[in-house]
Parts: structure tokens; sequence; C-alpha cells
């Protein structure tokens, strides 16, 4: 997907306000689901985030929240790919040190296929450590490889991610429209207080 960036003429106060509402709802939307997914195995056993959006649906969390239902949506999907990122970046640090092992090639595939996946990839490091039944690895050289990608990961491991500045929000198309104004284009965004334009 493209990323295209573009200037704002200046905003008034009250358009600015209204963002910056959106803003911060959006961001503690988006803590609430990280703490969720950071929550014991939830992430590891989770296998997209619509499980978890199709669980809030059947509770008072809309409620809860400022945003508009589909907003709040797209928070749960934010959460969820920013914590499979987290498990990625992990995993990618430690693959190009596989080859160099001193171990058999089941024991490298067996770890290449812990390190492709960020679910089995955090379960390990959570130390529920998943068995590939297509590999016949003993246990003992299971726990050898799983040892060492547990020891190795934690050496790299950072603080689970957190949002710590209310910035930024995401949309799509069905949140926001381009308009042409007199003063060019512009852009109006549908929140649960009314639509703005930016």
């Amino acid at each position: 997907m493209r990323t295209v960036k573009r200037e704002s003429i200046k905003l008034n106060q009250v358009k600015f306000e209204a963002l910056e509402r959106i803003a911060r709802a959006f961001a503690s939307d988006k803590q609430t689901h990280l703490d969720f997914y950071q929550d014991s195995l939830n992430f590891s056993e989770a296998k997209n985030y619509r499980v978890r959006r199709n669980d809030l649906k059947r509770t008072d969390h809309h409620a809860s929240t400022p945003l508009s239902v589909h907003a709040s949506d797209l928070a749960v999907k934010e959460a969820f790919e920013t914590e499979k990122r987290y498990w990625a970046t992990i995993a990618a640090d430690i693959h190009p040190r596989i080859g160099s092992r001193q171990w058999t090639e089941e024991q490298k595939h067996y770890a290449f296929w812990l390190l492709c996946d960020e679910h089995r990839f955090s379960l390990l490091i959570l130390d529920r450590a998943p068995i590939n039944e297509k590999t016949g690895l003993t246990v003992s050289e299971r726990r050898q490889v799983q040892n060492y990608l547990r020891r190795r990961a934690r050496r790299i491991m950072k603080a689970r991610p957190q949002v710590k500045i209310a910035r930024s929000f995401v949309l799509d198309n069905t949140l926001y429209a381009v308009i042409d104004g007199l003063r060019g284009q512009g852009i109006l965004i549908s929140s649960s207080e009314c639509l703005i334009f930016g």
C-alpha cells in the first residue's frame, strides 16, 4: 500500500481540537487492545484481529469509546498488527543466525518453522513451544532449538509496544472522503461528533 503525504492549510482551533479528540480516542482504544494482546497468550492464540473485534461486539465496549464502531474496529486491527510486527522484528533478527548453527537440517527446519509465524514464535518465547509433527526430532533436539531461540530473543527483546503519543489515527475509505472546495481539496472525516472538514 502506498502512502501519500499531503500538506494541509492551517486549521482553525475548532477543527484542530476535533482532530486531537479523534487521535486521543483512537490512541486510548488502541492501547486497550494492546493491553489485551499482551496479556498472557491472547496474541499467541489469536488467529486474526477479527476474533477480538467480534467478541467486542457482544460487550458494551463500543459504548465506552467516543469512536464510531468502525473506527474502533480499526483500532483493534492496528493493535493486532503492531503486536505482530513486534514479534516479526525479533524473529527477523534471529533468522540469519540459524544457518551457522551446528544443528541437523531437521533442527534448522524446525527453527525456521518457529520463526516464520509470529504466533508460533510468541508461543515459544512465552514457554509454550509448538511442536512440528512433520519433523522427526527427539525431545532433546527440539529443546536445544527452543532454548537457543528463547535465549537469543530475550537478549534483544524490548518492552512490548505501547501508545506513547496520541498524534495519529487510522481511517479507511468508509471514514473519510476527499472533496474539492474553493481553497482546493479537503477531507471530510467521519467521527461520532460530526463530519469535520480539514
